[in-house]
């Protein structure tokens, strides 16, 4: 894939530090039910919670946290994912979010697509992020790219104070986002249907020239 397009496996040591400083993890809940937690590996093997921690690697994978009624389920994530949409799958997308947004996409710069599934335990992600200078200063290494901020179907925010696009099929979470991590969720795709994905923070970063 085209090195201008985004290498994930290439993260920067800048770009591990936020995502090991900034990913939903238990260090960062405020306040989440106080159940027991089952620990499962990438497999859905469950561990003990000394093996779950030792397999934790930010740069390809992350934990993510399931809250129930009686018990909570942790469960580890890869985080990256390559591919490349068929024609079909291309134009339905496309189309999607045309009619989600109100807008045209002509493709003349690859979409990158910033995605928010649910609330975090930590508050808000659309103040949390959009304000944050971190999302700023991302948001200028990619101004060869055409940047939409789309939401889930469910997620809940002021819709007037924000430029958020409401996917109303979720057909980004249906074609790029199977497992839900709350914010800061990555989508590169270009005009050919060659995309990139990657989830919670720290994702931003490539190999440059």
């Amino acid at each position: 894939m085209n090195r201008e397009f985004y290498t994930f496996y290439g993260l920067l040591f800048i770009g591990l530090f936020v995502s090991f400083a900034s990913c939903t993890s238990t260090k960062d809940v405020v306040s989440v039910p106080q159940n027991p937690i089952n620990y499962y590996d990438l497999n859905n093997k469950q561990v003990s919670e000394a093996e779950f921690k030792k397999l934790i690697n930010y740069a390809y994978n992350i934990d993510v946290y399931r809250y129930f009624d009686t018990v909570t389920e942790a469960y580890i994530v890869i985080r990256h994912e390559e591919g490349k949409l068929t024609p079909e799958q291309l134009k339905a997308f496309k189309a999607s979010i045309e009619q989600s947004g109100n807008i045209k996409i002509s493709f003349d710069k690859p979409l990158r697509i910033v995605y928010y599934t649910e609330l975090s335990e930590r508050g808000e992600c659309l103040t949390n992020e959009r304000n944050s200078n971190y999302t700023k200063e991302v948001a200028t290494e990619f101004s060869d790219y055409e940047t939409l901020y789309i939401a889930n179907s469910t997620y809940k925010f002021d819709q007037n104070k924000y430029d958020v696009i409401i996917d109303q099929d979720d057909v980004i979470e249906k074609l790029f986002f199977r497992q839900k991590h709350a914010c800061s969720n990555i989508l590169m795709i270009h005009a050919d249907g060659n995309y990139g994905s990657c989830m919670a923070d720290g994702c931003e970063y490539y190999e440059k020239k």
